[in-house]
């Protein structure tokens, strides 16, 4: 086949195919005539003008009237007679749906109703001032207002305030109060023993008045000879080895001299103290409530106080262990022991206790002594006359015991002389022994010194003209003057 012939079959081609299109587009727009016309034919006519109208709920399009139409009347020609039964329905269906919406906006009126009552239920008048008061709920009932509540807790607060402050000073005058009788109890405690050992009662009533001045004196290594300046008031002294101790008046405790071992740090809150006693390296304070505080080296357990220990009316403290007496009459002890803390099992009616080095004395109810501990030197063999005493101290090597008499009886090493009493020594009212030297206090004010002077322990100052107490430890000695000025 030639070109000509190819170029021919094409043209023919497309001319088939238009012919073809177009008999294709007359053919759709047939059938879309006759749809509409049908569509025309069978869509029902207004009652009023005979228009066509549309399927649902429209107007008609040449009268503009309103007509109510439905789906299923579409397939059917319409009547007049169906178009106004069909009209009558939609009106009653237009009457039941607005009943029905009338129906539901009473319900809800109903409910808000139900609301707004519940809430008035709620509603109560304050029993004060007779405000409305919201309840939070149903089940609880607020009968004050929040202005009320708040008045009423102002009030309470101000009664809780003054209530505090009631109980505080009510504290404060039970505390004065309790300072009051320790102290008391604590001037009692050093009258009673006074008067016991025959001291003027006029010197007893000015030291419980106004208490007296410390002095020291002898060996002062550690500075346990330099007493504070402003030390005043002082009812009671003790001479440790190389520290010394004053209780004053009004209960406090002040420590001076060697303070390696904390011998010196006194508790910061002991209060209400009505005795002291120094030690080799450690400290002891009897409270008034009889109970014993510690402090200081306890390298012996000397500072370990017994947990269930009260009811103490004395101490007493040795080179490293502490002694305690109890109201009942018996004797604790507690640290280093080389016997020094075998209380003999028969100890009972004890009055008075002394402690140094490692041995250790306490005086019966009946006027006889016991020792027991250390008896290098023969420091506890007690003489066997030794009656009526009525004080006792224990040295470093040698002890010392105070007649009803006003005699002292002294047993021990005497390598310095220290057991050797001086003849004509009488009226003694108060007895206390170093490690090798003696002092004694007469009634009538003066101190006697005997035994080793090395350290000038012995050389009683001239100015110590009224002495009410006096302490010996080591080398060093100690006094409480009425009269001397610091």
């Amino acid at each position: 086949m030639d070109l000509e012939d190819t170029i021919a079959n094409l043209q023919r081609h497309n001319q088939l195919k238009s012919t073809n299109a177009l008999a294709e587009d007359v053919r759709k727009l047939a059938e879309d005539l006759r749809r509409e016309k049908h569509r025309e034919e069978m869509s029902p006519k207004c009652p009023w003008c005979g228009g066509s109208i549309g399927a649902g709920f429209v107007k008609c399009r040449h009268c503009a009237s309103d007509i109510a139409w439905v789906e299923e009347l579409a397939c059917k020609p319409a009547d007049e007679s169906s178009l106004r039964a069909e009209l009558l329905r939609m009106k009653q269906e237009e009457a039941r749906i607005v009943e029905e919406r009338l129906r539901k906006e009473v319900e809800e009126s109903r409910k808000e109703e139900e609301k707004v009552a519940a809430i008035a239920a709620r509603i109560v008048h304050c029993q004060s001032c007779e405000r409305l008061i919201p309840q939070k709920s149903i089940t609880e009932t607020v009968k004050i207002c929040r202005s009320c509540q708040n008045r009423k807790y102002r009030r309470i607060g101000v009664i809780l305030l003054f209530l505090i402050m009631t109980s505080v000073g009510v504290f404060i005058l039970l505390n004065e109060i309790q300072a009051t009788q320790a102290k008391a109890k604590r001037l009692e405690i050093v009258g009673s023993a006074l008067r016991r050992l025959g001291t003027d009662e006029r010197k007893i009533q000015k030291l419980l008045t106004n208490g007296g001045n410390a002095s020291a004196w002898g060996s002062n290594g550690s500075g346990q000879c330099d007493v504070p300046k402003n030390l005043r008031n002082v009812v009671a002294i003790s001479a440790g080895d190389a520290h010394g101790l004053a209780l004053t008046k009004n209960g406090t405790v002040s420590a001076w001299g060697n303070n390696g071992s904390g011998q010196c740090d006194v508790p910061i809150n002991l209060r209400g103290v009505i005795e002291i006693a120094g030690g080799g390296g450690h400290s002891l304070a009897l409270t008034k409530d009889g109970i014993v505080v510690a402090w200081g080296s306890n390298r012996f357990g000397q500072c370990d106080v017994p947990m269930n220990l009260r009811g103490v009316v004395a101490v007493a403290c040795g080179g490293g262990h502490s002694l305690a007496l109890t109201k009942d009459g018996t004797v604790v002890a507690w640290g280093a022991n080389f016997g020094q803390c075998d209380i003999p099992k028969d100890l009972r009616d004890v009055i008075a206790i002394s402690a140094c080095g490692a041995n250790s004395l306490a005086l019966v109810k009946d006027g006889t002594v016991i020792a027991w501990g250390s008896n290098s030197s023969g420091q506890s063999d007690i003489p066997k006359n030794l009656r009526d005493v009525v004080a006792i101290s224990a040295g470093g090597a040698h002890s010392l015991a105070l007649k009803q008499d006003g005699t002292v009886v002294a047993w021990g090493n005497n390598g310095s002389g220290q057991s050797i009493v001086p003849d004509g020594l009488r009226d003694v009212v108060a007895i206390s022994a170093g490690d090798a030297h003696s002092l004694a206090l007469t009634k009538s004010g003066y101190l006697i010194a005997w035994g080793s002077n090395g350290s000038g322990q012995c050389a009683v100052p001239q100015k110590l003209r009224d002495v009410v107490a006096i302490s010996g430890r080591s080398f060093s000695s100690f006094a409480i003057d009425l009269d001397t000025n610091p």
